[in-house]
């Protein structure tokens, strides 16, 4: 029994709604994070998405169960073939580094990014 629920007995015909709240959170914790840190997911913003190093342009997505991913835009004139996602060792997520130029991109350039399926069908940025 939860403690709140020895402290408050007008909780107790609501234990098993409790319980299942509480294994709901376990369970959605552990798929999230697994045995990282809450705030690391929360703040993952600040690794996944378009990052400025200082050797150019980093893009990471998230997509542990893409088949293949791009990434698109007005700086490759929104190919599909020229810039593929790909993993990085460590992550289960997509990278993509672009240091050819400092300028490649800029201020309110468009991007996309996709995912192939099976099939090898490329959906339209």
């Amino acid at each position: 029994m939860y403690p709140i629920i020895e402290r408050d007995k007008a909780l107790l015909p609501f234990a098993g709604d409790i319980e299942q709240r509480v294994n709901n959170y376990r369970r959605t914790r552990a798929r999230l994070v697994g045995d990282g840190a809450l705030s690391d997911f929360a703040n993952a913003h600040e690794y996944y998405g378009f990052h400025h190093t200082n050797d150019g342009w980093v893009y990471r997505e998230w997509a542990p169960a893409a088949d293949a991913l791009y990434l698109t835009g007005e700086f490759n004139g929104w190919s599909t073939e020229t810039s593929p996602l790909r993993p990085p060792r460590h992550c289960p997520c997509a990278g993509f580094r672009v240091y050819q130029h400092e300028d490649v991109l800029l201020h309110e350039h468009g991007y996309g990014s996709g995912d192939v399926s099976p099939t090898g069908e490329r959906p339209d940025p």
